[in-house]
């Protein structure tokens, strides 16, 4: 459904860490900050969408207002299939754990708002990744 574009590589610099939690050098990273990531899921239905087309109209507008608001990622992750149904998957990055989650906690409430289908479901996790 998606096309996605290689990018050129870049050459990992010292300054970049790597997915180990290790320096380019081999050494450990000190002195970084902690980084959270959260992630939500939500299941949404459209009881007025007869189509796909109807559908996918409904989710983009979701989607583009969430990312035009937030700083957060967003994806349809579930039920490309069903005219009927959406699954959505956000995420939001940040140096705090109550910060990912606040930001996610407001996009929800942004679905809540403008979304003009009906919310089955919503499930928020917050990780810490170093």
């Amino acid at each position: 459904m998606f096309t996605f574009l290689a990018s050129a590589v870049l050459p990992r610099t010292p300054f970049q860490v790597s997915r180990g939690g290790l320096d380019s050098e081999g050494g450990s990273v000190t002195g970084t900050a902690p980084l959270f990531v959260a992630v939500a899921e939500v299941e949404l239905h459209l009881p007025g969408a007869r189509s796909l087309k109807d559908k996918r109209h409904d989710v983009r507008s979701l989607v583009e207002r969430l990312r035009h608001r937030l700083t957060v990622l967003v994806v349809e992750s579930d039920h490309q299939d069903l005219h009927q149904r959406a699954g959505l998957a956000l995420s939001a990055l940040a140096t705090e754990a109550e910060a990912a989650r606040g930001t996610l906690m407001r996009a929800l409430d942004l679905v809540h708002e403008s979304f003009p289908g009906v919310v089955l479901d919503e499930h928020v996790s917050v990780v810490q990744v170093r």
